[in-house]
């Protein structure tokens, strides 16, 4: 079991798993990064409702209701044991938890203001991706503004050390086939204008992953796969000594995508 199966399905991995990658992705400077440009993007003021969808245990929904508190900000997951940490950790007067499928979404259409989401809707497999990027929409009000950001594979850095192309080519493979949308962020801006958005900008970053995260996102993924390759699993060794010695380097890009509802 690889981590992404419990994000994909609550059932498939511990909360406590989930909710200490959660923690520790938070803390790094490429993510913190990342969430001011959401909230600059999203442009909140007095009076407006915000969706935070696939909120997880609620760390960033938090801050921003209380960095707005004349704002409503609902954040809504399908894990419902995520959102009970969510509920232990912050629950102020303009903050409001919602358990619920993005896949099956049943909230009025026009509910919302602004809506962000933030490494959610890669887990959308088949035609999901492209219904729930067209329900996000629905859930807009006029003028109402979307901050998407979703990671794509497609930029992913590992260092090769003294690998074969071949073996990197092996990762990234992997990492590809372990996400229903490995190439989410490219794929946004275009529906988002087949929808009538307007405004629409594609925002790339990169963020540097220490050797925590990477091991759960990125060694827990290729030891879960079958059957296991001698040369990857030298790699791995070889990143791990890399990373006792200061000298690991690895990074994941993204794409944040904004737009605006006529």
């Amino acid at each position: 079991m690889d981590l992404h199966d419990g994000f994909r399905d609550p059932d498939r991995a511990p909360a406590n798993e989930l909710v200490r990658f959660l923690q520790r992705a938070d803390r790094l400077p490429g993510m913190r990064a990342i969430r001011r440009a959401l909230r600059d993007a999203l442009d909140l003021r007095p009076g407006m409702r915000v969706l935070d969808a696939g909120c997880g245990i609620g760390l960033e929904t938090a801050r921003l209701a209380a960095a707005n508190p004349d704002t409503l900000v609902t954040g809504l997951d399908r894990n419902g044991e995520l959102l009970d940490v969510a509920r232990r950790r912050a629950e102020p007067a303009n903050l409001r938890w919602v358990e619920a499928d993005l896949a099956a979404l049943e909230l009025p259409a026009g509910s919302f203001d602004a809506i962000r989401t933030e490494r959610v809707l890669m887990y959308l497999a088949g035609d999901g991706f492209a219904r729930v990027v067209g329900d996000l929409v629905r859930l807009l009000r006029p003028e109402g503004r979307l901050a998407l950001f979703e990671l794509d594979y497609g930029g992913t850095m590992l260092a090769p050390g003294s690998a074969s192309e071949g073996v990197l080519e092996t990762v990234g493979e992997t990492l590809h086939a372990s996400l229903p949308q490995p190439l989410a962020g490219r794929r946004i801006p275009g529906l988002l204008t087949r929808h009538g958005l307007s405004d629409v900008t594609a925002t790339p970053f990169s963020f540097a992953l220490d050797e925590p995260v990477w091991r759960k996102i990125v060694k827990d993924t290729v030891t879960a796969a079958a059957p296991p390759d001698p040369a990857v699993y030298a790699w791995l060794r070889e990143q791990a000594a890399a990373a006792a010695r200061g000298e690991f380097v690895a990074a994941f890009s993204g794409v944040l995508t904004t737009a605006r509802r006529p």
